[in-house]
């Protein structure tokens, strides 16, 4: 019975601290929390604004196509 209730405890315990677990654990290997772009998706962040007013005219464009408008 004492097993059980400090095995229930020990994953009381993980679930309340997993964020801190998978924190060090991702420090540890040394992954990095960059985002991953799928192709065709833009990086918005890394544009300059000449490109941002460009991406954004091509959007309005394709919605406006997309709606008849």
């Amino acid at each position: 019975m004492l097993k059980i209730v400090f095995g229930f405890l020990f994953f009381l315990w993980l679930g309340v601290h997993y964020n801190i677990v998978v924190g060090i654990y991702n420090g540890l290997s040394g992954s990095s929390n960059e985002t991953v772009l799928e192709e065709g998706e833009l990086d918005y962040e890394n544009m300059s604004p000449e490109e941002l007013q460009k991406a954004f005219e091509e959007l309005q464009k394709k919605q406006q196509e997309k709606f008849g408008n």
